[in-house]
């Protein structure tokens, strides 16, 4: 039961996560102004798309009710959120790469 309201909260920051970095791709992101940015850019897009996957997986987890599925889904958007704040403070902290 517990788990299952884990993989809700993961849907939910999933899906907001993606919907902030694809509606802010014509607008400043975390400073930076993402439409001039290309790294920045592609970063969103990618970030975006990673998050909604993540979500839709969330989603088939919940009906599947497989816990190896749950717990690879679970470290997938981990490991996705963890790469995409790497991927953004690199570009934050070297602007000029």
């Amino acid at each position: 039961m517990i788990i299952n309201l884990l993989v809700v909260v993961v849907i939910i920051i999933a899906a907001f996560i993606a919907y902030y970095l694809l509606s802010h791709l014509n607008q400043k992101l975390f400073g930076i102004n993402v439409s001039e940015n290309k790294r920045m850019s592609s970063a969103a897009k990618t970030g975006g798309i990673t998050f909604i996957i993540v979500a839709i997986l969330g989603v088939v987890a919940l009906f599947w009710q497989n816990d190896i599925f749950t717990l690879v889904m679970l470290l997938c958007g981990t490991a996705a959120g963890t790469i995409l704040e790497a991927v953004i403070m690199n570009i934050i902290n070297h602007p000029n790469r």
